[in-house]
């Protein structure tokens, strides 16, 4: 009996091994599947990244280098590229220390209202570009005034609101849609915000958003159908993107995902898409994407901080929904500037250009992004501005 019993015991101690290593095996083969299926995934997200980075292909062009006219000696700032690769911004005159609105056109400068001295901020696709003049009262203190310019004529948009001293024309679209913000003046200190107004052939428009919303202080704020992005904020600290329609007075509410409590809003294009995050109060995981026309968000990026999904300062995008952004955290990452072609593919663009400047170049700050994918920006010291000219551009 106790030989049957030893056997027995060993049969069942050897059944226990058996089905021990059994579980283990097919735990570790279980493992090594996950494995390699991250692998694959890996792998197919890198061949899918590597095959959009073959159809992302830059000309570096240092706008500086570029044929200026007499009495303009540097770009100073560049602000708005359109279709047809004509770059708009500030130059600055070394010898009086004067501003001026001028267009960049295939290695030449040009000043835009026959010299008149301000500034080019915003164009839209018919070569029109907004922005102020700049004129001195009688104590010598500039005063600025929204203007449009096309060419060598200026048209001054006089002021339209109690108070206003100083305006802008910071937004402009295709239609002809001047979006103006107009400032009180302090000669002692900051001038106070008067507000926001259309203008359009000679007719302005008052907008009134309420005193706790704020305009994105990115490119493409107003598209072609008169519809406004901005941020509103909340009682608990947190802020929520708008989208707002001019010609019909609505409003709608970009809410974030729900697991987000924030969102924000940053730019907006022709198809009635606006680019922006959702994220937690307290900074956590924030998503990029967009938010459609039904206010449906739409993740690109999962942005945890890391270094595989680093933070975003600046995001901006086209018609196409390629979109741009500049990251600054963490350190190793400062300053660099990503493509996102499509939901999961992030590109560093300063691998894409095929003549940089320098080894550790970095697009550093970006400006504009056409609808062709040329992209204006400067280094991080903004000491040099320069135009990435898309080679081959054959996809969105």
């Amino acid at each position: 009996m106790k030989t049957k019993t030893i056997i027995f015991k060993t049969q069942d101690a050897r059944r226990k091994t058996q089905d021990a290593r059994r579980n283990s095996l097919t735990a570790k083969a279980s493992h090594v599947a996950r494995i390699i299926l991250c692998l694959f995934w890996v792998a197919l997200g890198l061949s899918a990244s590597l095959a959009q980075a073959e159809t992302f292909r830059y000309k570096y062009i240092d706008l500086n280098q570029a044929k200026f006219p007499t009495g303009i000696s540097r770009f100073w700032m560049a602000t708005s590229i359109d279709d047809n690769g004509r770059v708009y911004g500030i130059a600055y005159n070394d010898d009086n220390g004067g501003e001026y609105p001028i267009v960049y056109d295939r290695g030449v400068v040009t000043a835009l209202g026959a010299g008149t001295q301000g500034d080019a901020l915003a164009a839209n696709g018919d070569g029109t570009a907004g922005g102020n003049v700049i004129n001195f009262n009688s104590s010598g203190s500039p005063v600025y005034q929204a203007a449009l310019f096309r060419g060598h004529k200026t048209k001054l948009i006089a002021p339209n609101l109690p108070g206003e001293v100083h305006s802008y024309v910071i937004g402009l679209n295709d239609e002809g849609t001047a979006l103006i913000e107009s400032y009180g003046d302090n000669p002692s200190g900051a001038w106070p915000f008067i507000g926001y107004s259309l203008y359009k052939k000679g007719r302005f428009t008052l907008l009134d958003f309420g005193p706790t919303f704020q305009l994105s202080p990115y490119h493409n704020i107003i598209n072609n159908e008169g519809t406004l992005i901005g941020n509103v904020s909340g009682s608990n600290g947190c802020s929520r993107g708008l989208r707002y329609g001019s010609n019909n007075g609505k409003t709608m509410t970009l809410n974030p995902l729900p697991t987000g409590e924030c969102s924000s809003a940053s730019s907006i294009n022709n198809r009635g898409n606006v680019l922006g995050v959702t994220s937690h109060l307290n900074f956590g995981e924030q998503h990029i994407g967009l938010w459609d026309k039904k206010g449906v968000f739409h993740t690109y990026l999962v942005d945890e901080g890391t270094p595989q999904f680093p933070s975003d300062i600046n995001s901006i995008f086209n018609d196409n929904n390629l979109i741009l952004i500049t990251v600054t955290n963490p350190d190793t990452f400062d300053l660099n500037s990503y493509l996102l072609p499509k939901p999961g593919v992030r590109l560093n663009v300063a691998d894409l250009v095929v003549n940089p400047p320098s080894l550790n170049w970095k697009l550093s700050y970006i400006m504009d992004i056409n609808n062709k994918g040329d992209i204006i920006g400067s280094d991080k010291f903004f000491s040099h501005y320069f135009l990435l000219k898309r080679i081959d551009a054959t996809t969105p």
